[in-house]
């Protein structure tokens, strides 16, 4: 399958390979100039796409990369959480899992969030403490969203038992 960045500029009719030659598995923009890509490294652009570079502490990479705002964002990789609170500009690691891996993240607003991943872990207070979720019975999940902090889906990866799970709060 074609790899890379593709750019349509009348409304996904057509696409052009954009000629950055990067690729990443996230794509995110938080406004028309200022975007990320996860890939090996977390990529930056401040131009709309013209040109990417490495923010500081991008080099650790990342699957999926979330904002709550323009300001404070997320971002997961293997079993490690980072955080950024200045748009991007500089990424440090908020906590490391003792096993596993994360697939997804997602906050409701600045205090609430969850993590998807080998086990699902859950924050009360902007990722200062995470805690993995042993009250459920969800393993390997691939993605997490909540509509507000009582309510939100898991999505478990299996290619036997696909499930979504409604986690009780």
């Amino acid at each position: 399958a074609p790899s890379g960045l593709y750019e349509t500029t009348d409304s996904g009719l057509n696409w052009q390979k954009y000629p950055s030659g990067l690729n990443g598995v996230d794509l995110l923009f938080l406004d028309s100039l200022t975007g990320f890509i996860g890939s090996n490294q977390i990529y930056k652009t401040t131009d709309g796409g013209v040109s990417w570079y490495v923010p500081n502490g991008g080099q650790g990479g990342a699957g999926k990369i979330f904002f709550i705002n323009e300001t404070t964002g997320w971002a997961v990789r293997s079993n490690v959480i980072y955080i950024t609170t200045d748009t991007g500009e500089n990424w440090f690691t908020q906590f490391t899992a003792p096993f596993g891996s994360f697939t997804n993240i997602y906050f409701v607003d600045s205090l609430y969030g969850w993590v998807s991943g080998t086990r699902p872990y859950k924050t009360i207070d902007g990722g200062n403490n995470w805690v993995q979720q042993t009250n459920t019975n969800i393993w390997l999940s691939n993605d997490v969203y909540f509509s507000n902090i009582d309510t939100g889906w898991i999505a478990k990866r299996s290619s036997i038992n696909p499930s979504l799970y409604k986690p009780r709060i």
